[in-house]
């Protein structure tokens, strides 16, 4: 089975490498989201997991069994703050996809929120700000925020739950 993943992202790719395992071709592509760096509700971090999907089939990948798109934002319920990682699988040949998203990662740090998504437009993204505040990295803030788990363990465990769809015709 051939797995496209819209992003060269080591995280996403490899998270997708460990649930779907070494016997698929997985590869990643590079795919612009068409959204700002620091998505901002669940309406625009699906539109950018869309777009990436949109991208990667108007560049003639649609010989892929599977294409996953994944797009992670910051969501707010009620007061608190929420990174999410939508999830896409979408099946080429059928057009049939599915949605899923990782657990909830509650961001304490309102100020960081509002400086990336108010006051820098979108133009930064939390981890960024978090990465210069605690010296942490900027591509996993997850592993500060849960005290230790990390962005990939999270990714993975929504990756299994797509994986458990069973997808029509694919898996």
């Amino acid at each position: 089975m051939k797995i496209i993943v819209t992003s060269t992202s080591k995280i996403k790719v490899g998270a997708v490498v460990e649930t779907f395992g070494t016997d698929c071709d997985i590869v990643g592509v590079k795919s612009n989201s068409g959204i700002p760096e620091q998505p901002y509700g669940a309406s625009e971090t699906i539109s950018g997991a869309m777009n990436r999907i949109t991208n990667i089939l108007k560049i003639n990948e649609s010989h892929a069994d599977l294409i996953i798109s994944i797009e992670n934002g910051i969501v707010a319920f009620g007061t608190q703050f929420m990174d999410i990682a939508i999830i896409i699988g979408f099946n080429p040949k059928t057009g049939k996809k599915f949605h899923v998203t990782s657990a909830g990662i509650p961001i304490e740090e309102t100020d960081l929120v509002h400086e990336a998504v108010f006051r820098r437009k979108q133009e930064v993204t939390v981890g960024q700000l978090m990465a210069e505040k605690y010296n942490i990295d900027s591509n996993d803030p997850h592993k500060y925020l849960t005290n230790g788990i990390s962005r990939r363990s999270i990714l993975i465990q929504a990756l299994k739950i797509l994986k458990s769809l069973e997808l029509p015709g694919i898996l």
